[in-house]
């Protein structure tokens, strides 16, 4: 029993710093930033979302950030499941349950606002950093993966995560 506690710690402790690490790496890159580009907390910018969650990127589809592949196995999956472009149109269907839709002021419309703040036209993406800390939406999207894996429709992978995640709020 303690050795569990002490594993739980310790992966929070790692999302935690990951977390830091992706809003590190977006100051950086907003510190770096010509004055004729605009940054993702600017409103009126391509970059930013109106979500209320640091952005990271922009990268090419398929290219997780360096905070993502740094942390566990299952932030990786789940971001890479996530953001693969064949689950979008999944992704945007599930509701989130974490509350990131409403009182926290991120206004996530899907789970998919969860891990992508922005698709660019150029085939490149911008990351939200919320789901790399919310175990809520890492544990939704990793279901709706093994789902998608067992050959479960769309329809049927959001009723899954509707009944056993919609108790959460």
């Amino acid at each position: 029993m303690i050795f569990i506690a002490a594993s739980l710690v310790a992966i929070v402790a790692m999302i935690n710093i990951g977390v830091q690490a992706m809003d590190d790496a977006n100051q950086a890159s907003a510190d770096a930033e010509t004055p004729a580009r605009r940054t993702s907390e600017d409103p009126d910018s391509p970059a930013s979302t109106g979500s209320g969650s640091r952005a990271d990127g922009p990268y090419a589809l398929g290219v997780l950030p360096e905070p993502v592949l740094q942390a566990p196995a299952e932030v990786q999956a789940a971001y890479s499941f996530a953001t693969d472009p064949d689950n979008h149109e999944l992704m945007q269907t599930l509701t989130c349950y974490c509350g990131c839709e409403a009182g926290d002021g991120l206004n996530h419309d899907s789970l998919f606002t969860c891990y992508v703040n922005k698709l660019l036209p150029d085939d490149q993406i911008i990351y939200s950093s919320h789901a790399f800390g919310c175990q809520l939406c890492l544990a939704e999207a990793l279901d709706a993966s093994k789902w998608h894996a067992e050959g479960r429709s769309s329809q049927e992978i959001k009723e899954e995560i509707d009944v056993k995640f919609g108790s959460s709020r």
